[in-house]
């Protein structure tokens, strides 16, 4: 018999006695017999142990677990620290070669058919691996963390009668091929358990780990060999996760314990005991013992703590359980000992439920026992009656605060009314003296606009006036032969010239023109002083809209001339050809 440990390998030689296995310092994971050749999966390594001695045939590092190929002779892979090993025979020797694409370690393997394989990472998920045909490499590794697994940590992968299981930190689930998902495994949540996991199932029978360390072993084939093992005899020896039962025998199993070994013939195995319901030996209030009585209900003031001690005396290996209806009506919870303390229940009425239990699951009838806890005193009749005195006095102050600021409300409204009169009257009178101010500037420009028109019908009378007297120089000049008198004709034409371009006239002209155009003139010359007095003339005819034609007459010359002095004036004002000099001096302020 080999015994693998944290220390190293060891076996058992024909006396009994434990030899250690030399060079095997370190911690041994698996011992496999694989064609009658000993298979030692090692934290060095895997090797194979030959007249007790150590042969290297892998230095891949953490020879977790091997499992054998469906289907295929002499193929084994491995699960390692650095991701799966393939172990094959040829010509009598075995052929180690890592099959790459993941380097995850891997504790749990188990097999769905020849070419596929399940693998679980200690705290990063399931994966669902594809090898080629040949074993030389994996073709495909695929996580199922997103497809329906309820946790990735502590992964434990099964094959259960062709099922693909798993357990998981939230229950077991399995495999569904036609949805490629994975579902609850109800069955197994409910035979096995929700937190029982499975510890060997590499024999014909299933061997799961349970709560409070309970050990059951299933048969496949012959429910008789059924067994439940409880902690009884290795309480907190366990090696919690790494738990282990090796068949020794047809009846003789070995489990491992962090101290070593417990050995079970489960053909003279037999423990089970029979269960009373549970009897209430003593009440204590605050340490004080109370008479146990018939009465329905035991009451005690609040914020008083209460024990009752339990006893069943034909119960053998138990233990006593407890629920509290008020609390939870549905949850049980184990008695350390045999008494239950409670302290700091809140008032009201309690049914606590007792009943007896064993390792192995079973549980007694019911014993119960109702208590009431008195309300506190500000909860009582005299609590209620301070209640409703501060309650009043309270309503009182409310009133009298309420009353106040009512008033020191309705002075600040007061106070508030009269700044908006006020603002009322500043903004009436503002708008007042808007619309005032708005009417003069209306006055102003009705004023202006008389003006222009006076104006420009003052110039419309110069036109028509020089107009007249050019016509009648031109009919003086036509009969000149008329006159006797030479001088007196030179002289009326004189006259006429000087009446055409009367200097006083303009000078009149140019002052209306000022007043209505604001200084029109003295600005023109501010900001361009190379205008000549013939240019400022032509410029005022332009502000008014006079038009060429109309122009040449005030002006003494002809129209092609008053068309030139145009050209030069828009010249003298920096105006582009593109630009229009009515509308430049129209705008011009």
């Amino acid at each position: 018999i080999y015994i693998g440990s944290n220390t190293g390998l060891f076996y058992l030689d024909k006396e009994g006695k434990l030899e250690f296995i030399y060079n095997s310092q370190g911690q041994v994971w698996d011992l496999k017999v694989i064609n009658d050749q000993l298979f030692c999966g090692h934290n060095n390594g895997t090797y194979l142990i030959e007249n007790n001695k150590l042969k290297l045939i892998s230095d891949f590092t953490g020879g977790w677990v091997i499992k054998k190929v469906p289907e295929q002779a002499n193929l084994y892979i491995q699960g390692t620290y650095a991701g799966l090993v393939r172990f094959k025979m040829e010509n009598g020797k075995w052929n180690v070669k890592h099959l790459g694409k993941t380097t995850i370690p891997v504790r749990f393997l188990v097999f769905e058919d020849k070419y596929t394989a399940w693998a679980a990472h200690a705290y990063n998920g399931l994966y669902k691996i594809k090898f080629d045909p040949e074993y030389d490499s994996i073709i495909s590794i695929k996580n199922y963390e997103n497809k329906g697994l309820l946790s990735n940590f502590n992964v434990r992968v099964y094959n259960i009668k062709n099922n693909i299981c798993f357990k998981t930190n939230h229950g077991w689930q399995k495999y569904e091929p036609l949805l490629d998902s994975i579902m609850p495994y109800n069955l197994l949540n409910k035979d096995i358990g929700e937190n029982a996991y499975i510890i060997s199932d590499d024999m014909d029978q299933l061997v799961t780990k349970s709560e409070y360390d309970i050990i059951n072993f299933k048969s496949f084939s012959d429910q008789s060999m059924d067994m439940t093992l409880t902690n009884n005899f290795f309480k907190n020896r366990l090696i919690v996760g790494y738990e282990r039962v090796s068949k020794i025998n047809d009846t003789i199993y070995a489990l491992n314990l962090n101290d070593g070994f417990m050995l079970i013939d489960g053909s003279n195995y037999s423990e089970s005991y029979e269960l009373y319901k549970p009897t209430i030996e003593k009440i204590e209030i605050e340490k004080n013992l109370i008479e146990l009585t018939n009465s329905e209900v035991i009451e005690f003031p609040y914020k008083k703590s209460i024990s009752i001690s339990l006893s069943s005396a034909k119960s053998d290996h138990h233990f006593f359980e407890y629920s509290i209806s008020k609390l939870d009506s549905i949850q049980w919870y184990r008695l350390d000992r045999e008494k239950l303390e409670l302290t700091n229940l809140s008032n009201g009425k309690y049914t606590i439920y007792f009943r007896t239990s064993n390792n192995f699951g079973a549980f007694s009838e019911m014993t119960s026992l109702h208590i009431n806890v008195l309300p506190p005193w500000y909860k009582n009749r005299l609590g209620f009656a301070l209640y409703a005195i501060l309650l009043a006095l309270t309503i009182l102050v409310f009133y009298a605060l309420h009353k106040r600021k009512i008033i020191r409300e309705q002075k600040r409204l007061q106070l508030k009314l009269r700044k908006e009169q006020r603002e009322m009257l500043r903004e009436k009178s503002l708008e007042n003296d808007k619309n005032i101010i708005q009417l003069k500037n209306e006055a102003l420009k009705n004023e202006v606009k008389l003006k222009s028109k006076q104006l420009a019908n003052t110039a419309m009378a110069l036109v028509k006036k020089n107009e007249t007297l050019t016509e009648l120089k031109k009919e003086l000049v036509l009969n000149k032969n008329g006159f006797d008198n030479y001088y007196s004709y030179k002289k009326l034409l004189k006259k006429l010239d000087n009446s055409i371009a009367h200097k006083d006239e303009w000078k009149i002209f140019e002052y209306n023109f000022n007043q209505v155009h604001e200084e029109f003139f003295n600005q023109l010359k501010k900001q361009f002083p190379d205008l000549t007095h013939k240019d400022l003339k032509i410029c005022a005819y332009i502000k008014m809209n006079l038009t060429t034609k109309e122009i040449a007459p005030l002006m003494n010359i002809s129209i092609r001339g008053v068309e030139t002095h145009r050209y030069r004036l828009k010249r003298k004002l920096n105006l582009y050809n593109d630009n229009s000099l009515a509308t430049y001096l129209g705008d011009f302020k």
